[in-house]
């Protein structure tokens, strides 16, 4: 197979071609003249562009023609016998050389079996990471990096010619596996532990929600128990009370008959004493009748007059007269005067004592009369009295009456003792309150309990949910060691398959070297990570890549990218290689003998030599003329 010719609208790129032959084909342009745009563009016409790359320089962005136009191009090429026309153009502006057409070149009949997706896989017999750590060879990129798919183009070829078997690939599904089952905190294992650690937390406080349910239903049923002993013995405390009672009741009957002797012969006492009551109210009535004082008026008490003493004035107006007259007529007078004023002063005053004993008599009287009185209405008070006492004594003896009766209904026979128990009826009342709110919280607490219980869900489901998930734990944890045994094992096979082909390839890397470095070395090492070591002919240790010079460093990588080439590149699709200013680091020894070594080897497949430089041209024309196609941009 090999590219005819190529037009492109990419990049910097705007409506370009480039003619191409089979062979070696030497492409000279100036820096910045589109060699790398060239380079990346025949792999999107081989593999497409990669869209779903969001960084800043994704191809997309990168590559974008700077006219603004749309991504598109062609691809001319001959493949089995038949020229082939590919075309990828932008259909949408979101997806760039997504719309992909593969005819027969001059005619408009596709070519069955080419896709957008497995066309270059199909034309260059490689996938694209196995093409691009091989045939597609940049100065910066030289170095080689190990890939699964590539590692199983090595194997296949070195080992069992088995392309599916990649120790890199297993690997990593291996991990994957082992980490899909158990990475830090994350995996299968780890969630399974924690819905197991969840459920057996649960199932834990199941238990003890249980353990909490049936003490309190326990508690409950000695509560219930006690309350029933208290309701027993107020049982006892009402036969007690019902006994007594029938007692009292026996007791009154008897009572009952004698009260009602008593009661008529009160009765009759009664009557009679109300009888001499009434006769004594009577006689009262009648003396306080008789001694009622007369109303007379209390009348003034007697008073000294003046008038008494006038004819006294009189007599001593004649004395004082008379004694002018006569001496003796004068003492007459004065002694007639005093002897009426003794006579009126002792008249006066038994006039006052008859006055005064009428009113000592009169309030005597009354104090007499209030006497008879209070006597009367104390006669009538005892009278009423006695009536009410009869008539009290008659209503209790109809009542005891009336009692006797119902109570000797009762029982016909004698209350049996009933032994009273220890604690009083209020101690009890008290003792049955007590209960009885214990027993409602207890009631209270079973319901919450049952309820939480309920919530958390049903324990026979979590027991199996446990079981299921202790199962399946030790099926994880039996297949995450089987795993870790296998990748363990894989790893000492893949060591042994490395040892395997690493000196083939060595081998063959190390006769290219030998040639690019015209003798100078002779052997090519390769350790797990494909990076080389060179050892000179002379020397008996190797020496690392990074300890070459930069020039004999590429070399190094060129050889084992041109190795790996003729390993992995299938012969029959002769897929070309291209490379990219490989050889701008070279010496013009060195570089004659690269492009002795590309010559010879483009007579089995096209290759692609960008350059920036023009000595790699003048040298081919002066050593082999007509040996390569030159093409200057």
């Amino acid at each position: 197979m090999y590219i005819k010719k190529l037009a492109a609208s990419f990049g910097r790129l705007e409506r370009a071609e480039l003619s191409l032959r089979p062979g070696l084909n030497v492409i000279e342009a100036p820096n910045e003249g589109g060699k790398s745009t060239w380079t990346a563009f025949l792999q999107v016409m081989f593999y497409g562009l990669n869209t779903r790359d969001r960084s800043p320089n994704a191809d997309k962005r990168r590559y974008q023609p700077w006219s603004g136009a749309f991504m598109e191009g062609s691809m001319d090429l001959c493949a089995g016998g038949r020229d082939l026309t590919l075309t990828r153009r932008t259909a949408r502006a979101n997806s760039p050389m997504s719309a992909f057409s593969a005819v027969y070149t001059g005619t408009a009949s596709p070519v069955e079996g080419l896709t957008a997706s497995d066309c270059g896989e199909l034309l260059l017999g490689v996938p694209q990471e196995v093409y691009v750590r091989s045939a597609l060879i940049r100065q910066g990129g030289l170095a080689i990096g190990p890939h699964a798919a590539l590692e199983q183009r090595i194997n296949a070829l070195v080992t069992t010619g088995e392309e599916d078997v990649s120790c890199s690939a297993v690997s990593d599904r291996l991990r994957r596996q082992l980490n899909r089952r158990r990475h830090n905190q994350t995996g299968l294992l780890p969630q399974l532990e924690r819905e197991l650690t969840l459920v057996q937390a649960t199932l834990g406080e199941l238990r003890t929600l249980d353990s909490q349910l049936q003490g309190c239903e326990k508690d409950l049923t000695a509560t219930r128990s006690q309350i029933q002993n208290v309701h027993a013995l107020l049982s006892r405390h009402e036969a007690a009370d019902q006994a007594d009672a029938l007692s009292r009741q026996a007791e009154a009957r008897q009572e009952a008959q004698a009260a009602s002797l008593r009661l008529s012969q009160l009765a009759d006492q009664a009557r009679q004493r109300a009888q001499r009551s009434a006769d004594a109210l009577r006689q009262a009535e009648e003396a306080a009748a008789q001694s009622h004082p007369e109303e007379k008026a209390p009348g003034a008490p007697p008073r000294f007059s003046a008038l008494w003493l006038l004819p006294g004035l009189a007599a001593a107006v004649a004395g004082g007269l008379a004694v002018s007259v006569s001496p003796l007529a004068a003492a007459g007078a004065m002694l007639a005067l005093l002897i009426y004023t003794l006579c009126a002063a002792l008249l006066y005053t038994r006039r006052k004592a008859r006055w005064q004993a009428g009113q000592d008599r009169r309030q005597a009287e009354e104090t007499a009369y209030q006497a008879l009185l209070d006597a009367l209405e104390s006669a009538r008070a005892a009278h009423q009295s006695d009536l009410d006492a009869l008539a009290a004594a008659e209503a209790g003896y109809e009542a005891s009456l009336h009692s006797a009766q119902p109570a000797a209904a009762l029982s016909g026979a004698p209350a049996q003792p009933v032994k009273r128990p220890t604690l009083t009826r209020d101690q009890l009342q008290n003792s049955l309150r007590t209960l009885l709110g214990r027993e409602e919280s207890l009631k209270a607490a079973i319901h919450r309990t049952t309820g939480q219980i309920q919530g958390r869900g049903d324990p026979i489901a979590l027991r199996e949910r446990e079981a299921a998930l202790l199962s399946r734990r030790e099926e994880l944890q039996a297949e995450y060691d089987a795993i870790a045994l296998a990748m363990e094992v894989l790893s000492q096979a893949d060591t042994d398959l490395q040892n395997r082909f690493s000196p083939a390839l060595g081998e063959k890397s190390a006769e290219i070297f030998t040639k690019l470095t015209q003798g100078k070395y002779n052997r090519v090492l390769l350790d797990r990570e494909m990076t080389p070591s060179a050892q000179e002919a002379d020397r008996l240790a190797p020496h690392e890549a990074a300890f070459l010079s930069q020039g004999a460093s590429d070399q190094l990588y060129l050889a084992v990218r041109l190795a790996v080439c003729q390993l992995v590149l299938p012969a029959e699709n002769a897929a070309p290689i291209i490379l990219d200013d490989a050889l701008v680091s070279f010496d013009d020894g060195r570089m004659a003998a690269a492009l002795d070594y590309l010559l010879e080897l483009s007579a089995q497949r096209q290759i692609l030599l960008f350059t920036c430089q023009s000595r790699e041209a003048a040298c081919l024309r002066r050593l082999h003329p007509n040996a390569c196609h030159i093409v200057s941009l």
